[in-house]
């Protein structure tokens, strides 16, 4: 039963998600369902985890205290029936949104009582492979997309104005499955080979996948270090995968197909691909200063001495 049931700070929530407050932030104490069948309850950029059942029965505890239901969005309000706090109470079922009314101060102990019963927050590393733990391979056949590695990247905290369309390069070695067969991309420094893989390898290949998922790894990995996945099923359900064993198995499906293509990849100092990109860049207005030298290591233009670069919006 997807939810979100929070007590909220009004005149904070407001301040934060206008023009004048910035970058909105969800400083909300609450518990949502953030992916399938997934709870946290979060307070102060604290995360807990909580179990479906635990958060289901706390949801038809809600539910259970509620005093109406109205019908919309909860308003964007610095204050509500003369308060500055408020219980913001959400269900969905199917595609039906129904919002609740509640005493604030009784959804907060309710929420307090919560975080007390569950433990302590959890660490990054801890979230993470909470909240996108590994599926299953489901018995006999099974429908395979994709085997990748390759090197993650951690969202880049962007200023405000500045929407990048450019992909860091990774560094990505990956086996698509398509009609008729599978392609395969094999990255080796600044090299990548490409190779047609035939129809009849795949079964070998899916043999091979079920023996790699025998030993899955967490979904956690730190910034720039290796990542290693495998994406099955319609729903493109994913499996966390050991990188060294990841690669190893592409290397073993490139040795029996025939090698299509090989390139050179050419990556600037930035570290973006600079073939089909586009970013835009808004920045707020500012007085050019004096040229330092240098020049923007993302796209060679002369640096202005400024914090940003003019053509591109790299940030220095």
């Amino acid at each position: 039963m997807p939810v979100y049931i929070a007590y909220r700070d009004l005149k904070r929530h407001h301040f934060e998600n206008s023009l004048m407050g910035g970058p909105p932030a969800n400083t909300d104490f609450r518990l949502a369902n953030v992916r399938d069948d997934i709870y946290l309850l979060t307070r102060d950029g604290r995360n807990y985890a909580v179990s479906k059942e635990r958060a289901e029965r706390f949801a038809g505890e809600v539910l259970g205290r509620c005093t109406g239901e109205h019908s919309g969005l909860f308003p964007m309000v610095p204050s509500l029936n003369g308060r500055e706090t408020a219980a913001v109470i959400e269900k969905t079922e199917g595609i039906k949104t129904c919002w609740y009314d509640m005493d604030d101060q009784v959804l907060l102990g309710m929420l307090e009582a919560l975080q007390a019963e569950s433990g302590e927050p959890m660490d990054e590393k801890a979230l993470m492979n909470y909240c996108y733990p590994n599926a299953f391979l489901p018995e006999g056949d099974f429908e395979l997309d994709t085997v990748c590695h390759q090197i993650y990247h951690k969202p880049l905290n962007l200023p405000p104005g500045l929407i990048p369309f450019s992909q860091l390069d990774r560094k990505t070695s990956s086996f698509r499955v398509r009609k008729g067969g599978a392609d395969l991309e094999l990255r080796k420094e600044n090299t990548l080979e490409t190779y047609d893989v035939p129809a009849e390898l795949i079964p070998e290949v899916k043999a091979q996948v079920r023996e790699l998922c025998g030993d899955p790894v967490g979904a956690y990995v730190e910034d720039r270090k290796w990542e290693a996945f495998v994406r099955f099923g319609k729903e493109e359900e994913r499996i966390f995968t050991e990188p060294e064993k990841t690669l190893a198995l592409l290397k073993t499906i490139a040795s029996k197909c025939s090698l299509k293509e090989k390139r050179e990849v050419h990556i600037p100092a930035g570290g973006a691909w600079m073939g089909n990109i586009n970013i835009i860049y808004e920045p707020a207005p500012q007085q050019a200063e004096p040229a330092d030298g240098s020049s923007c290591p993302m796209c060679g233009a002369p640096r202005t001495g400024g914090k940003f670069c003019t053509e591109c919006g790299y940030k220095f």
